[in-house]
């Protein structure tokens, strides 16, 4: 049972209430670097957001596995009301926590924590 649980990837949400800036979000991984350009209609906050999740899959690989919540779809608002978080974007690590705002020291210590757990089980 424990291999089990060790081989399984930290599920990172990401909420955000527009990822590209038309609501449509795209599938981490299938681009080399991040989706999103500082001219983009996302603006400034959607390319900060973009980069820092190709830094997040660079630093932990395959122990996290990210997903992208589509903005106003129903798991969105499902969510918004179960974590109820104070900024976008934010971040459900491990559905245990939640990280409110593009505070990257605050999201990479939370993940870095949680696998930490995990992995001591």
């Amino acid at each position: 049972m424990l291999a089990s649980t060790q081989s399984r990837p930290l599920v990172v949400e990401v909420l955000a209430p527009s990822v590209t800036g038309t609501g449509v979000t795209r599938l981490l991984g299938l681009e080399p670097r991040a989706a999103a350009r500082p001219g983009d209609p996302g603006g400034h906050e959607a390319y900060q957001l973009w980069v820092f999740l190709d830094e997040l899959r660079e630093t932990f690989g395959g122990r996290i596995a990210v997903h992208l919540i589509e903005p106003l779809s129903v798991a969105w608002m499902i969510r918004v009301l179960r974590y109820r978080p104070k900024r976008y974007p934010a971040f459900v690590v491990g559905r245990r926590r939640v990280v409110s705002g593009l505070d990257q020291g605050a999201v990479t210590s939370t993940i870095s924590a949680l696998l930490l757990a995990t992995s001591t089980l």
